[in-house]
């Protein structure tokens, strides 16, 4: 419907050489002629009531309607194709555009239609938005490798739309099964070309299906800071893709409302005829007509999901969290989505400061429904670089709005959505620090609102708002519901009997039109569901019916697709069957695991002939099989425990070094079973060789840091600081790293590492010294004192004999007779370690008392020496111990 509303009318803002008054859907005549015409009709009995009912009488007077309202052409557009029409509206543009000039525009063109959604969709991606994206795909065994490896290509295909970076898209992924396996965190795979090699390497490991515990893990693991997830304080969209062929082995309503808690918007995606609607509808995030889809098998994925589910990713709203400044960046042109979780009876403030440059503005669009816009919001904010703008919202009176919207889940109690879209419309970024406040109080006010609205208020509004979202739910509704199939032989008996030449009579007519709806009613996902073995006769009844009274060919696909599946269903649990008596016969006990492992994993299948007593007695033999496996491998499990526990210990008495008591150590934990089922004697052995390991590690530490210091070499210094601060040593040293004497030496290590890089920083001070600022010393005939006694020292650490500097005569020579680059070089080579302690005491005696400030004004050169001469004197003394 959205393609149809870009392609005829531009969203209503063009009618070029088309009638303004048949609405942005540009409903036809033709098609207003047939809807007027067939809306009392049976097929849409159901709907008219129910949307009567909902809405109001005045969205059912369809002799009467106003096109040029938005959701008047909706309600006629939709029911025109969901019900009116012979055919479905396929998933691919190509099919669409076809599907297009042949139902919907006679004089339209395919091209057009194609080239039209394709420029729309290009012009509406969101590649490098900022997003946190998770991809869980199951892997369960009524999968197979085959459609597993074609999820592995959907996953890749979305996620190679966007620019894979750490400060834009981030991707993660995990399959799942009876157990969840790990592909890749968001910080482990972050460039396009790692994310596609790790989807690649993406092992397909069959068994049951566990879907709860896979989103709680995804919850639990995925979206967790240390693993690459960014924080709610950025603002970053979460998002959490979920595949699925078939109902869930375990519950997952609590995990998947954890997960809408958590912030993260869940697409869910049910694929093939054993899906469970209903849990895909629970998965999903509100509202379901944008987060849950179903498509008839996995190569539907990429044809039919793929586009569609890139743009509803590229309009994910962030969850803002109470009383947290959120930090968001929108680039000019473009839109950022955000929703705040408020009490129904309260006040909410958000306030908006702009700190970028004053070349960047917005606006700010807020409403109850995602993603509002220019066209549907309740209230809006301007943003203008360097002011703040504060909007207070009273949230009282939502329980109303949120009940019109036509939601499988209950709204969570006590609370309503506030969603808000920030569009920037300037030439530069704009970045905005936003936060919101919700008070819980009906009867707050706020002072420094610029913007409030009551939601009470505009309750009809909102209503209407949402009335497409209702109108979807509602004949889906009606598309489920249970009807009773009954086998149709007196069709059959009447066709047989009429005569050819008497024509079609009206009595042929009803009986047709009860086929045609029992074949909407046998392609029902509820009944397609449920159907069984002992049901797919009256499907077989049902298609040959039709065939009889000539019912076109289009309209007994969907049940004629259903017929296959159900035999496939009939083949594949023959083939189970076989496969367990196969392994039983053979006595092959990894082949027995792997078809019971299968054959539980297909628990669709299982159900489809629950009365089978050949399939349960195999089950029965095979899970007898699974337990003697498992008493075996107990057995080989506990032995090799008794080894590594042996060998632990032996090392331990022998003293062995730290580092082959850690490889001990971990290969023994690795063998022993859960912490509750632990045996305490094995947890003295662990304590004890963890404490042996510990108190070697920090000895080596010690020394190691110990001798770095005495060698005062930076590199050696560094070197053992970063194995003090590394992964292993921080993990096993947690409560030594406190202890006092090592803490201090620690502390000592890196003041050192200052004081050396201070003198090495002097020396290089003293290299970029100017010609004509040293040749300014030596130009004294009779220097300042703070001149006189600072270049002495110089001299004195430099290795000259005292006696030599005693005449300021001497000191010119010296300077001259070096040279501005011998000086330099000898100040360069010259080592603290090679200064005796007299010379020291000698150069110190003769700039104590003068100031840097002093000697400065003197001469700025000797000023820099005077600075070197403290310097090197600091490192003698830490070098030699400190003296008067």
């Amino acid at each position: 419907m959205k393609r149809i509303a870009y392609v005829e009318s531009n969203f209503g803002t063009n009618f070029t050489s088309k009638e303004a008054a048949r609405g942005i859907w540009q409903i036809s005549s033709a098609i207003e002629t047939r809807f007027q015409e067939t809306s009392t009709q049976f097929q849409l009995s159901d709907v008219i009531n129910a949307i009567g009912l909902n809405f109001g009488p005045d969205l059912v007077d369809f002799n009467n309607y106003n096109f040029t309202i938005p959701l008047h052409a909706a309600v006629a557009a939709r029911l025109y194709m969901e019900l009116l029409l012979s055919s479905a509206v396929p998933g691919s543009v190509s099919d669409q555009a076809t599907w297009w000039v042949a139902n919907y525009n006679a004089g339209g063109s395919i091209s057009t239609f194609t080239a039209q959604v394709a420029a729309f969709e290009a012009a509406n991606n969101c590649t490098n938005q900022e997003t946190d994206l998770w991809f869980c795909i199951d892997g369960s065994g009524s999968i197979g490798s085959t459609n597993f490896q074609t999820s592995k290509d959907f996953v890749d295909q979305v996620a190679s739309s966007f620019n894979i970076d750490p400060s834009e898209v981030r991707t993660g992924m995990s399959v799942y099964s009876s157990a969840v396996n790990l592909v890749s965190y968001f910080n482990q795979h972050t460039t396009n070309t790692d994310f596609t090699s790790a989807v690649s390497s993406a092992l397909y490991p069959s068994g049951g299906t566990q879907t709860g515990l896979a989103i709680t893990d995804v919850v639990s693991n995925g979206f967790r800071q240390r693993n690459g997830a960014r924080p709610l304080s950025q603002g970053v969209p979460r998002v959490l893709i979920v595949l699925t062929d078939g109902h869930s082995g375990d519950d997952v309503t609590a995990p998947a409302a954890n997960a809408h808690a958590s912030g993260i918007t869940v697409f869910a995606i049910g694929i093939g005829s054993g899906i469970d609607q209903n849990e895909i509808n629970e998965i999903a995030s509100d509202p379901d007509s944008q987060h849950a889809y179903t498509v008839a098998d996995f190569s539907s994925l990429i044809t039919y999901l793929k586009n569609t589910l890139l743009q509803q990713a590229c309009t994910v709203s962030a969850a803002i969290p109470d009383s947290t400044d959120v930090s968001v960046g929108v680039q000019p042109g473009n839109a950022y989505y955000g929703s705040i979780q408020v009490a129904i009876s309260g006040f909410v403030t958000i306030s908006f400061d702009v700190t970028s440059a004053v070349t960047s503005s917005g606006i700010v669009f807020l409403g109850t429904l995602p993603n509002p816009s220019a066209a549907f919001h309740v209230s809006s904010v301007q943003l203008v670089a360097g002011f703040v703008a504060t909007v207070s919202i009273n949230s009282s009176g939502t329980q109303r709005s949120r009940r019109s919207v036509n939601n499988s889940k209950t709204p969570k109690t006590g609370t309503t959505t506030i969603y808000l879209s920030m569009v920037s419309d300037g030439s530069s970024n704009l970045n905005v620090n936003m936060k919101a406040i919700a008070t819980p109080t009906a009867s707050e006010t706020t002072s420094t609102a610029t913007s409030t609205f009551n939601i009470d208020a505009v309750g009809g509004l909102i209503g209407g708002l949402v009335f497409i979202a209702a109108i979807v739910g509602t004949l889906f509704w009606v598309r489920m519901k249970k009807s009773r199939i009954t086998p149709y032989p007196f069709i059959l008996e009447n066709q047989q009997t009429s005569s050819p030449d008497i024509g079609i009579k009206e009595d042929a007519l009803i009986e047709i039109e009860k086929v045609r709806n029992t074949l909407r009613t046998i392609v029902s996902a509820d009944f397609a569901s449920s159907i069984s073995i002992h049901s797919t006769k009256c499907l077989n009844e049902a298609i040959s019916a039709a065939e009889i009274l000539n019912i076109p060919e289009n309209e007994l696909l969907e049940a004629k697709t259903l017929l296959v599946t159900c035999k496939n269903k009939t083949n594949e649990l023959q083939r189970i069957k076989e496969d367990l008596h196969n392994a039983l016969t053979e006595n092959d006990l990894n082949k027995t695991v792997n078809a019971l492992a299968y054959a539980e994993s297909c628990d669709y299948l299982l159900s489809w002939n629950p009365d089978d007593v050949e399939l349960q007695k195999l089950l029965q033999r095979a899970k007898a099989t699974l337990i003697e496996k498992s008493m075996l491998e107990n057995a080989e499990a506990e032995s090799q425990k008794d080894q590594l526990r042996a060998i632990l210990l032996e090392d331990l008495e022998n003293d062995a070094d730290k580092n082959i008591i850690l490889q001990d150590i971990i290969a023994f934990e690795a063998v022993l079973p859960s912490p509750l089922e632990q045996n305490s004697n094995d947890l003295d052995i662990i304590d004890k060789a963890k404490t042996n390991f510990r108190r070697k590690l920090k000895a080596c530490l010690q020394t190691a840091l110990q001798e770095a210091c005495a060698e005062r070499e930076i590199t050696r210094i560094e070197s053992v600081l970063a194995e003090i601060d590394g992964p292993v040593t921080s993990k096993h040293l947690k409560e030594d790293l406190n202890d006092e004497v090592f803490s201090l030496k620690i502390y000592n290590a890196r003041e050192l590492i200052k004081q050396l890089q201070e003198l090495e920083k002097m020396r290089l001070t003293v290299l970029s010294l100017e010609q004509p600022l040293i040749s300014e010393i030596r130009s004294y005939s009779a220097p300042p004192s703070g001149v006189n006694a600072v270049m002495a020292a110089t001299f004195v650490l430099l290795g000259e004999n005292e006696s030599k500097l005693k005449e300021w005569q001497s000191i010119q020579v010296l300077v001259g007779k070096l040279g501005k680059d011998a000086l330099k070089r000898r100040i360069i080579n010259c080592k603290a370690s090679d200064i005796t302690k007299s010379s020291a005491k000698t150069a110190y005696n003769y700039i104590k008392g003068h100031v840097h400030e002093e000697v400065a004004i003197e001469s700025k050169a000797a000023a820099v020496f005077l600075a070197w001469c403290e310097t090197i004197l600091r490192e003698v003394n830490d070098r030699q111990g400190k003296e008067d």
